[in-house]
C-alpha cells in the first residue's frame, strides 16, 4: 500500500476509532451495570482489558503521524504560495515584454536599423548590405525577437524590421538589401500579403532565413521559396556549418544564398577541418548554382583562406561594422564569377 505521511496518519487514525468504539461500548455497558448494581461479565471485562491494551500503540502511532503531516501541509501550502508569486511574476513579465514589443510596433524611435557591407572578396567592393535591428534600450536584438514571438507579436515585429529596412533603402539603387526573418514569418499568411501588394523593388531584396526557431514544416517552407522566387526575390540560409540543421536547409531548399557562420570561418586558415568543410560547401554550391558569403571575417588571413577556397562573397568587421546606410554608393562591379554581381546567386533562379 503506498501513500505519504497524510495517508499513513488518516489510515491510522481510522483503525484507532474502529478500536475504540466496541471499547467506548463496553464501557457504557459496564456503567449501566454499576448504576443497576450488576457486575460486568468476565469476558465482556477482557475484550475490554483486550482492546485498551491494543488501542494504545495504535493512539501513540496515530499522533506521531500527525507531526509530519502537518509539515508536509507547511510545506504544500509554501510550495502554492511560490507557485503563485511566480505565475503573478510570469504574467507581470509577459504584459511587460508584450507592452516593449507593441511600442516597438508604433514607435519608429524603439530601434533603427543597422547596415553591414557584403563585399566581392575578389576585389571588396561592395554588393550588397545586411539590415540589422539595434534597439535603443541596448538589450540584443534576438532577445527583442524572442520575447515578441513569445507574446504572439514575433512576425509582426520582423515584418516591421523588414519595412524599416527597405525604406531606408527606398532610393538607393546599385546594390541588395538582406533582410533576416524567421520560419514562421516567411511561412506567414503576412508576408505573402506584403508580396502580392508590396511596392519596392524586388530584384534588390534577399530574406536570410534565420536559425532562432526550428523549420518544422518543410513543405511549407518549400511552398514559402517558391513564392518568394516567383515574386522575384532572392533567398538565403544564414548560419550553414553551425549545425546539422543548416545543412538539412541547404539541401531540401535549394536556396540562392549560403552564408557560412562565423564559428566555420574563424581561423578557417589555420584548421584543417574547417578549410576542408568550407571547400566542400563551397564545392556543393557551385554544382547547385548558389552563392557563397562567408560571415564574420575579421583577418587578413580568413580573407585569403576564403579567396583560395573560392568563396566569391564576405561580410565581417574587416570590411567593415554595422552601421548607417550610406547615401550613396559606388554602383556594384561584377566579379568575374559571377553573372550577377549585385545580386549573389540571382541568376540560378
Amino acid at each position: 500500500m503506498g501513500g505519504g505521511p497524510a495517508t499513513t496518519a488518516l489510515r491510522r487514525t481510522r483503525i484507532a476509532v474502529w478500536v475504540m468504539v466496541p471499547v467506548a461500548v463496553i464501557d457504557v455497558l459496564d456503567l449501566a451495570r454499576i448504576t443497576s448494581g450488576a457486575a460486568l461479565p468476565a469476558w465482556l471485562a477482557t475484550i475490554r482489558t483486550l482492546g485498551a491494551v491494543a488501542l494504545l500503540p495504535v493512539l501513540l502511532s496515530a499522533i506521531t503521524s500527525w507531526r509530519p503531516l502537518t509539515q508536509e501541509v507547511a510545506l504544500e501550502e509554501r510550495e502554492l504560495t511560490e507557485r503563485r508569486r511566480m505565475d503573478a511574476a510570469d504574467r507581470a513579465s509577459t504584459a511587460a515584454k508584450r507592452a516593449d514589443v507593441e511600442g516597438a510596433l508604433v514607435d519608429d524611435g524603439v530601434f533603427r536599423m543597422a547596415f553591414q557591407p557584403l563585399v566581392a572578396l575578389s576585389n571588396r567592393w561592395i554588393v550588397g548590405y545586411e539590415a540589422l535591428a539595434r534597439f535603443v534600450d541596448g538589450r540584443a536584438p534576438n532577445l527583442w525577437f524572442e520575447d515578441a514571438h513569445s507574446v504572439g507579436l514575433g512576425i509582426e515585429l520582423e515584418m516591421r524590421a523588414l519595412a524599416r529596412a527597405l525604406g531606408c533603402a527606398a532610393y538607393r539603387r546599385g546594390y541588395y538589401i538582406a533582410v533576416n526573418l524567421s520560419p514562421a514569418t516567411l511561412t506567414s499568411g503576412t508576408l505573402a500579403n506584403w508580396l502580392a501588394n508590396a511596392d519596392v523593388e524586388n530584384a534588390n531584396i534577399v530574406l536570410e532565413l534565420t536559425e532562432h526557431d526550428v523549420v518544422s514544416d518543410y513543405d511549407a517552407m518549400r511552398d514559402a521559396f517558391d513564392r518568394i522566387h516567383r515574386r522575384g526575390l532572392r533567398i538565403a540560409i544564414d548560419d550553414v556549418g553551425s549545425g546539422f540543421a543548416t545543412l538539412r536547409h541547404v539541401v531540401d531548399l535549394r536556396p540562392d544564398v549560403i552564408k557560412l557562420d562565423r564559428s566555420l570561418v574563424s581561423y578557417v586558415d589555420e584548421d584543417p577541418a574547417r578549410y576542408s568543410l568550407t571547400a566542400s560547401l563551397v564545392q556543393f554550391a557551385s554544382t547547385t548554382g548558389c552563392a557563397v558569403v562567408a560571415e564574420g571575417i575579421e583577418r587578413p588571413e580568413e580573407l585569403e583562406a576564403c579567396r583560395k577556397i573560392g568563396v566569391e562573397f564576405g561580410q565581417g568587421f574587416l570590411f567593415g561594422r554595422p552601421g548607417e546606410l550610406p547615401s550613396s554608393v559606388p554602383p556594384a562591379r561584377s566579379p568575374a564569377t559571377r553573372q550577377s554581381g549585385v545580386i549573389p546567386g540571382g541568376y540560378a533562379r
